[in-house]
């Protein structure tokens, strides 16, 4: 907008994108409720034009070939010559990077260039200039490279106790750009915080669940180790964004939904979300009070009007009591206990160990630790494994994370050591993540991290090389090493009195999936199809073509339902998704359920540039198909990533198709 006086004329400038076509230029004046307008459209065009064509995204390894559309808008352009340049993200260009075109008469013409990928990622920037006649046009893209193939994480991990010396090695297994080695040590029991906190910055769905997850433990970053201010700046954003998108969850009731368009709020994501927000509050960012208050008035109503379901079986009141139990720990955390509820639930015969330890957190945090005594006492800190299929998000290392945060908040630091460890080897020897389970367990070792006094003191060396001394108040000491060579070792000498955990963590990116396919109690078959349904080979496919993925995914327990899994579709970077919502109102989403009734085939569906990730539950017994529809865009030779089924909370429910490579020919 700008301003002009009375009878004063005032010219105003556009710039325009690289265009080719009409643009109409609107122009509305108003003042003291007085308005007029006027309107023109103009042709966009300059003798010599270009129009060049990318996809959104590039992976390592591929070769494409970019079409350059050149337009001569005049009859004084006759000879024009072309070039590509093309620098960062590995990228190269096969043969020739110059062509030359002749003209007899306005009009457009096609070149082509090809472009290769090595085995770097980043940023890739082409540049593009057309000559002739006098004229010269310039066009400049930025794209991203990427790999789409899974990373492998090691783990060598010593004991030194103090006086003590030990060595540990090293050893990439590829040439990978994203290979990372680190050194953490800790005085604490290992927390294996380079990779759960790698494996939370990285992890790609977003329901509320794991928007949480996310961002909880960098709120105890600090109490772990010194971070310098381009990691405080990377801390704070994302904790933003993630309070920013909790905000949009929430119901006009206070309750918290699991995915965006949900109508009713679930309860432990509820409890859980609010937890998140309380917690980002005490640690000085800026939470909405009109949230926050509209979340305890739903917390409160929930606890006073719960009640032991009597019907129900013990499974199902074992979720209940400690979905009741945590949502009077999160009231209490909030400042607003409610002690008539607490009082009441204390008062319940035959409660389960983890709803007595959470209750018991919710009476420390209030300050009452007689009440907290009484409830755990003689009670196990252990908990047993049992079935992730529940509504409560729950896992043993979960539940014995939340154990561990009662015994820091009922100051029995002996005891939290203990636990500390149990917590520790969970961390240390689970291969997979569960996202609840990590937020819990971090945070619970960031309370212990403040808590427990004491210092880091060791020297180290690298591959012989001895390196600064450290001396520090933090818990943990955190240090990248150079991934050149790609072999070595470290020697850590503990000159502190209290022992030393010492890990070496390598982080490597596959260059080839040469992994199998999986099948642990789902079956997943994938199938391509014309769009009259014909099947289609994919090994070849001609630039242009419209066709389907089909994929089904058949739940092969025998023994279980199965909710929460997650459907991974990553597509080709010369292959485009056509979005049928941007076209057309998304129709209802169901299928036959084999009673004629239609049920919805998915919880959420996110649509990106580059793949599709769809949410659903299984029975047992069901198999459910889901269609892409797609377009082979770009010609040009590329990976076929794999298609990846998961339970989001439960590692042996698993598919997974093997990763190949596909043509697309001009």
């Amino acid at each position: 907008p700008s301003s002009a006086a009375s009878d004063v004329y005032k010219r105003q400038t556009l710039k325009l994108p690289m265009y080719v076509g009409s643009v109409r230029a609107m122009v509305v004046a108003g003042q003291d409720g007085a308005y007029g307008n006027a309107e023109k459209t103009a042709f966009v065009r300059t003798p010599l034009m270009m129009l060049s064509t990318l996809p959104r995204v590039l992976s390592i390894q591929e070769e494409i070939t970019v079409p350059v559309n050149i337009f001569a808008m005049e009859n004084q352009v006759k000879n024009v010559t072309v070039s590509l340049q093309a620098s960062g993200g590995g990228v190269q260009i096969v043969g020739t990077n110059q062509q030359s075109l002749k003209f007899t008469q306005p009009g457009d013409q096609l070149v082509f260039f090809t472009l290769k990928t090595g085995s770097k990622t980043g940023k890739a920037t082409i540049h593009l200039t057309a000559n002739g006649s006098g004229q010269q046009t310039k066009e400049t893209i930025e794209i991203d490279v990427r790999n789409p193939n899974p990373v492998v994480t090691l783990r060598n991990s010593q004991w030194i106790e103090a006086g003590q010396s030990k060595e540990l090695s090293y050893n990439l297994s590829s040439s990978s750009a994203n290979n990372q080695i680190k050194l953490e040590v800790s005085r604490i029991p290992s927390v294996d915080i380079s990779r759960r906190f790698d494996f939370l910055y990285n992890y790609q769905h977003h329901c509320t669940e794991q928007l949480t997850s996310k961002a909880l433990p960098l709120l105890f970053v600090a109490q772990f180790k010194t971070i310098d201010k381009t990691e405080a700046e990377k801390i704070k954003t994302n904790v933003q964004e993630a309070i920013r998108q909790i905000y949009g969850r929430q119901l006009p009731n206070g309750g918290f939904v699991y995915w965006p368009g949900n109508a009713a709020a679930d309860e432990w994501i509820s409890s859980y979300a609010g937890m998140f927000l309380t917690l980002a509050q005490e640690k000085g960012y800026a939470v909405h009070a009109n949230v926050l208050n509209k979340w305890k008035r739903f917390q409160r109503a929930a606890a006073q009007n719960w009640r032991m379901p009597q019907e129900a079986s013990g499974w199902q009141q074992w979720q209940s009591e400690l979905q009741q139990a945590f949502r009077l720990y999160t009231l209490a955390l909030a400042g607003v206990p409610e002690y008539g509820a607490m009082n009441r639930m204390k008062e319940q015969t035959g409660l389960s160990i983890q709803a007595k330890w959470r209750l018991a957190a919710a009476y420390a945090l209030t300050g009452k630790m007689k009440p907290a005594e009484e409830l755990v006492y003689n009670v196990e800190t252990t908990v047993n494994p049992y079935s992730s299929m529940n509504q409560i998000y729950g896992s043993s290392d979960r539940d014995e994370a939340m154990i561990l945060e009662t015994l820091i908040l009922m100051n029995r630091e002996r005891d939290a050591l203990q636990q500390a460890k149990v917590v520790s080897k969970n961390l240390s020897q689970e291969d997979w993540f569960s996202t609840q389970s990590t937020a819990f367990a971090l945070m619970a070792m960031g309370r212990l991290a403040e808590k427990l006094s004491g210092t880091l003191d060791f020297v180290w060396s690298w591959n012989d090389k001895q390196q600064p001394a450290v001396k520090s108040a933090k818990a943990v000491f955190e240090k990248e090493i150079a991934t050149t060579p790609k072999s070595g070792t470290v020697s850590v000498k503990n000159q502190g009195k209290g022992a030393l955990s010492v890990d070496l963590i390598t982080r490597t990116q596959l260059l080839n999936d040469t992994l199998p396919a999986i099948s642990d109690n789902l079956r997943m078959d994938i199938r391509y199809a014309n769009l009259n349904g014909t099947p289609l080979s994919v090994n070849d496919i001609i630039q242009g073509t419209d066709f389907m993925a089909i994929t089904s995914i058949s739940n092969i327990s025998g023994t279980s339902d199965y909710t929460n899994l997650a459907l991974t579709h990553i597509i080709p970077s010369g292959w485009e998704i056509y979005n049928e919502r941007m076209v057309a109102p998304e129709t209802e989403n169901a299928a036959a359920d084999g009673s004629g009734q239609s049920v919805s085939k998915y919880s959420y569906q996110d649509i990106r540039d580059d793949r599709v990730l769809t949410y659903f539950n299984l029975r047992r017994g069901e198999t459910k198909v889901f269609t892409v529809r797609l377009q082979a865009t770009y010609a040009g030779n590329f990976i076929l990533p794999a298609v990846q089924c998961e339970a989001m909370y439960d590692v042996n429910v698993q598919a997974r198709s093997k990763a190949g490579r596909t043509t697309v020919s001009r």
